[in-house]
């Protein structure tokens, strides 16, 4: 009989296992997918902007997100030998830590950039259009994109003027800034409506030397970015 019964609560005890066995494999799938989709989010800009320290770090974390969901079973025997020592213990902890911690940053600012893309520019804004990979045959695509975004918003705000910021690459035959100032005159953009600033070499620089250029008379206007979604 106590046969039986132990068989019975075992069986029991079972089906619920099982259960939320099945709901943590598929909750940490989707946690895979949602670490490879910001693996990307990160790494499509890296060619332009390889030397952004937030864009590589991010990388790495959301590749490590990745190996921790989609390998939990092997993680999880790997993070109960390092419990068996103190130090081990502590350090797995600041690495966990320090994950959540930057996934949090990462959503926060992420949100701020999403928001800021989806706000329409201000009108007569000083526009800056932040440079990316210049080719042999002239601006990339991505360029091209914001150049064309740039021009739209030159043709309907007449009192704008435009910084072109990028400096030039070891791989790009001119600076950015010249290829965005180029292709903007061909879209029917005034030159003396275009400013240069092609010194820049990183998204920082490029915000820093443009808001330097503005001229002291335009200082008062607000500001517009021509960039991509992913840009940060």
């Amino acid at each position: 009989m106590k046969k039986f019964i132990n068989y019975y609560k075992t069986k029991q005890e079972t089906k619920p296992q099982r259960l939320a066995t099945k709901s943590s494999k598929a909750f940490c799938k989707i946690l895979a997918a949602v670490c490879i989709f910001l693996f990307l989010w990160f790494a499509v800009p890296l060619p332009y902007d390889w030397k952004n320290i937030g864009k590589v770090f991010g990388c790495f974390m959301c590749f490590g997100g990745f190996c921790f969901f989609a390998f939990r079973l092997k993680v999880q025997k790997i993070k109960e030998k390092l419990y068996k020592n103190k130090l081990a213990k502590f350090a797995w902890r600041a690495l966990k830590a320090m994950v959540f911690a930057f996934a949090a940053y990462a959503i926060v600012v992420s949100a701020i950039i999403l928001g800021c893309a989806a706000t329409p520019a201000k009108a007569d804004a000083n526009l800056v259009v932040l440079g990316a990979q210049v080719q042999s045959h002239g601006p990339s695509a991505i360029l091209l994109r914001r150049i064309e975004a740039a021009a739209d918003y030159l043709n309907s705000n007449p009192n704008s003027i435009c910084i072109a910021s990028g400096g030039q690459g070891a791989d790009e035959p001119y600076s950015e800034a010249l290829a965005i100032k180029n292709t903007l005159i061909e879209l029917g953009i005034a030159e003396n409506r275009i400013i240069l600033e092609d010194m820049s070499t990183s998204t920082q620089e490029n915000l820093e030397f443009s808001l330097a250029k503005i001229p002291e008379e335009y200082k008062e206007q607000s500001l517009a970015i021509a960039t991509d979604g992913f840009h940060q």
